[in-house]
């Protein structure tokens, strides 16, 4: 969980939840959650997913450009609509779609990153500070 402190610190709660702070203006008003996802390797990280979704005010569902969009993937974005949570698909690895029709091709909004690339979260960061404003919080 990372959430808003004065200075960066990491904090184990317990085995499968670590709490990091860091001096982040956007983190004076939400928490981001990064869960293992849906395809995890342990049962026990997928339940953890499971558990926190339901719980979130908004969800930033992060999938690879380097592999198809798997039956898990699509079975628990389906649950995530039935919980009636906000989503918005990441594409991480995006510089290997070749070309920006291959990029603009992608559906629905998809927010394209590479981590190297610091800058390519702008447009993430300003959707999420926008999409989930004070009314959609208190939803």
């Amino acid at each position: 969980m990372l959430k808003y402190g004065p200075e960066v610190s990491h904090t184990v709660l317990d085995a499968s939840v670590d709490v990091v702070t860091a001096p982040a203006e956007l983190l004076r008003q939400i928490h981001i959650v990064d869960t293992p996802g849906t395809n995890a390797i342990f049962r026990d990280h997928e339940a953890l997913t499971v558990d926190f979704v339901p719980r979130a005010d908004f969800v930033l569902f992060v999938t690879s450009a380097d592999r198809p969009f798997t039956e898990a993937e699509r079975g628990f974005m389906e649950s995530i609509r039935e919980w009636a949570k906000k989503i918005v698909v990441v594409i991480n690895k995006a510089d290997i779609l070749d070309t920006a029709a291959d990029r603009d091709s992608v559906e629905p909004e998809v927010f394209a990153v590479w981590a190297p690339a610091a800058q390519t979260f702008a447009a993430l960061e300003t959707c999420i500070a926008t999409t989930l404003n004070v009314r959609e919080r208190i939803r």
